[in-house]
């Protein structure tokens, strides 16, 4: 594990170019950051692959916390790419973790997936060590990443291999992914989504029908609410958002469906905790409607 202090780890970001001024700047004073801190063990995968980046409130404990998870097509993109969120969510009052997990085409599903649960395990039982209250433990993701704690969030098989069960999560906030049902995103035309599929998932249909969130909601699992927020101007997002959250509340799981206008697949994430930033607001509200149950 490796420490820095703000003004070491802004210069690091600034001159990587992965953060954003807010991050950088107006809060980083406000933030205990550690870092590569891995949470399995490697074996023969790079160690940064299995581990994950801590962004903490200057002073003080029992913080809700929200653990992150990148998008990049299950293929690529990297932990540090946190932009603006590190800065405002620990100004907001919360543990902010941001996870690494192994890429295809090196592995496959359901490697990504017990990637994330693992990391949600180590979580829940560290946190506390670095200001956080395991009792309240949100998942975000973006894309790819949105998938993966989507299905985290509803299939109970990956924490429970982890040692953990569904209960432990408080919610999943999940940001504009087409894949809570991958069988109906392969029946659209579109080659490039259909390889991208291919490359994370195989070609078995099967496996896709399990790789899908939605194929695992049930009224009797303990699945905690979702928030789940699409472009606006993505059609393909939208349908998939819409149908998960009709399956979810049919399960009887609260789940709440946002359409951000304005925005891009890669704004609505690069703009997530800047001032301003609408789609910012939706998630704060959601995490603050649950943090003090």
């Amino acid at each position: 594990m490796r420490s820095s202090d703000s003004a070491r780890f802004c210069l690091a970001l600034c001159v990587s170019g992965v953060a954003l001024l807010a991050a950088c700047g107006c809060f980083a004073e406000n933030m205990r950051v550690s870092t590569d801190i891995p949470y399995a063990d490697p074996g023969e995968t790079d160690p940064n692959l299995v581990s994950l980046d801590i962004y903490a409130p200057i002073s003080g404990s029992g913080y809700p916390v929200v653990m992150y998870v990148h998008g990049g097509g299950w293929h690529r993109g990297d932990k540090s790419a946190v932009h603006a969120k590190p800065g405002r969510f620990a100004a907001e009052g919360y543990v902010f973790v941001s996870v690494n997990y192994r890429l295809s085409p090196d592995v496959m599903h359901p490697v990504h997936v017990q990637d994330a649960a693992n990391a949600i395990a180590w979580v829940h039982d560290n946190i506390g060590a670095y200001g956080g209250d395991a009792s309240r433990l949100f998942v975000m993701g973006h894309s790819a990443g949105a998938h993966l704690v989507a299905l985290a969030g509803v299939d109970e098989r990956y924490l429970r291999s982890a040692g953990k069960d569904l209960s432990i999560l408080s919610g999943v906030v999940a940001l504009d992914t087409a894949a809570y049902d991958i069988p109906a995103r392969l029946r659209l035309p579109g080659p490039a989504m259909t390889a991208l599929l291919h490359n994370a998932f195989g070609t078995d249909t099967a496996v896709h029908a399990d790789a899908s969130p939605i194929n695992h909601v049930a009224p009797d699992k303990d699945i905690l609410p979702f928030l789940l927020v699409y472009v606006a101007s993505r059609d393909v997002a939208r349908d998939q958002s819409e149908a998960f959250a009709e399956t979810l509340t049919r399960a009887n799981v609260p789940a709440e469906v946002y359409p951000a206008k304005d925005k891009t697949h890669m704004t609505l994430n690069r703009e997530l905790g800047q001032p301003g930033d609408l789609p910012t607001k939706i998630v704060l509200d959601f995490l603050a409607a649950l943090r003090t149950e």
